[in-house]
């Protein structure tokens, strides 16, 4: 087993050398591209594999180890999210997160099990896994019992971020910030600097994203195009546009609608066989608002949650966004269009811009016959300092260490070695090998990934402001509003501005320990 492992940590610690993060990133950087960026990038096994651990920054953690004297190893158990059951990677859940096993074979499965591996025969634990679905409240159920029947049976849980309020509002979770203080060492990479700001509830911390997740990775925003549309409508250099900074809100509506054309002579977008500047759903509109800027909330300097989204600029933004968007005739909205199930979609070559999460390339997009390109979701204007890449709450992971742990101190340990590994081993792999090697099949490419990766950010606002059919989420929220027609976002705001702000109250009184 020893042997396994070394092996296996040997491959993985080399190609945490070609893509080493830097501190002040919330994600993964990466390193200038190789010559020849269309080939995946393949780990070699290094000379020493201690010489790649030199780089890293040190973790200092208590010198634990559970292992029985009977030679049993505690047990370590992981509970992850699923909806309806899926767990491959044309689901909701691209990779293991948790555990993996050595038979499963896929790189990223392997890289999961050495760090696995690595972590248990450092501290005498077995790491296990189940899937619990976070539909019809078993997954919240599942911690309930533990806490019920005085078991033990869970030390870690992811949840979606959907429902991140509730499970820290349960009682069911520890304060990390507590229970890990002096363990848990959440200024450093490993620990995504925004997502530490933004899912801190004052001095406490319930639930966070850290490098031992990978469906926050996924779960991205990104803009994918037609090259050959861009090409033959003469828009430019849109990499060119990125680099300059000139990739603009204004400069993706102007290339739609040049782009849009009724292809069977009737001059109407009336079917889905028509040529389209854009093609998405309902979620587009988060993921613009987040790309110019905004956040429906922000936790403020003193960690009590800010909703900014009924401000002037939050308003007229999503106005924007709906008025020349969502309701625009070259838009194709996958839950509206009447003809939507027509079209074949972005991969049918007659559609311009697509934008969608950083899993779809790994998915979907990649068996694509026509060639396609990678952009960050466009600035508002260019006086923006950078993009803006959102983590869509929908599909992205969070964790949380059950209060019905008897050992939250072995917990916290275990998460901290399994992040720290994570960020060195296992999401270069993901990264490096998967995204930037397979899926960048230019130089371009893997630059914009890089910078997607790079400018990441969280919304507070999206899951602390989370109601049953509030204003971020359920059929009258602003997601699904597109159904309605109306761009009046003001109106929208004051249908649900008693409930929001009766959230946020609740929020901040749940800070100061207001039952």
């Amino acid at each position: 087993m020893k042997k396994i492992v070394s092996m296996l940590l040997a491959i993985l610690m080399v190609a945490a050398m070609f893509t080493f993060v830097a501190c002040g990133n919330d994600t993964p950087d990466t390193p200038d591209t190789p010559d020849t960026p269309d080939t995946p990038s393949t780990p070699t096994e290094p000379e020493d594999p201690e010489d790649a651990a030199d780089a890293r920054i040190p973790l200092e953690l208590p010198e634990r180890y559970y292992m029985s004297s009977s030679g049993e190893k505690e047990p370590f158990h992981i509970v992850e999210w699923t909806v309806n059951g899926q767990k491959d990677a044309g689901g909701w859940i691209p990779w293991h997160e948790g555990d993996a096993t050595e038979e499963e074979g896929d790189l990223m499965s392997t890289a999961v099990f050495a760090r696995n591996a690595y972590v248990e025969e450092q501290y005498g634990v077995e790491i296990t896994q189940e899937y619990v679905n976070v539909n019809g409240n078993a997954h919240f159920l599942r911690l309930q019992q533990d806490n019920q029947t005085g078991e033990n049976g869970v030390q870690l849980v992811t949840t979606r971020a959907l429902h991140a309020w509730s499970f820290a509002s349960s009682g069911l979770l520890h304060d990390m910030a507590d229970v890990g203080e002096g363990i848990l060492h959440t200024d450093q990479p490993w620990w995504p600097q925004d997502a530490v700001k933004s899912y801190a509830l004052g001095d406490s911390l319930y639930v966070c994203s850290t490098e031992m997740l990978l469906r926050d990775k996924g779960a991205t925003a990104a803009m994918y195009f037609n090259t050959k549309l861009a090409e033959d409508y003469q828009l430019g250099n849109l990499y060119e546009f990125v680099e300059s900074g000139d990739w603009t809100f204004e400069m993706m509506t102007a290339a739609c609608e040049v782009v849009a054309t009724s292809l069977d002579g009737d001059d109407l977008m009336n079917t889905g066989y028509d040529q389209w500047g854009m093609t998405g759903g309902d979620d587009t509109s988060y993921f613009l608002f987040a790309a110019m800027d905004q956040k429906f909330g922000v936790m403020d300097e003193d960690g009590y949650l800010e909703f900014s989204f009924g401000s002037a600029d939050g308003i007229t933004t999503m106005q924007q966004i709906f008025e020349e968007v969502m309701y625009a005739e070259w838009y194709n909205n996958w839950y509206t269009s009447p003809f939507a199930e027509e079209n074949s979609g972005f991969e049918d070559g007659r559609i311009l811009f697509a934008p969608s999460l950083i899993k779809s390339a790994y998915t979907s997009l990649r068996e694509m016959e026509i060639p396609y390109g990678v952009l960050p979701m466009p600035k508002a204007d260019y006086s923006q300092e950078d993009y803006r890449s959102l983590v869509w709450v929908h599909h992205d992971s969070v964790l949380g260490i059950p209060s019905a742990t008897f050992d939250p101190e072995m917990a916290c340990i275990i998460l901290e070695a399994l992040s720290y590994e994570g960020y060195y081993t296992v999401t270069p792999v993901l990264l490096d090998t998967l995204i930037y090697g397979r899926l960048a099949k230019t130089e371009e490419e893997r630059t914009n990934f890089e910078r997607i990766f790079n400018t990441r950010v969280y919304d507070a606002g999206q899951y602390w402001g989370m109601v049953n059919d509030g204003l971020i989420d359920g059929p009258r929220s602003v997601l699904r509003h597109t159904a309605t027609g109306n761009s009046n976002m003001m109106s929208v705001w004051e249908t649900h501005r008693n409930t929001t702000e009766e959230q946020v109250d609740r929020v901040n009184d749940f800070i100061d320990g207001v039952e």
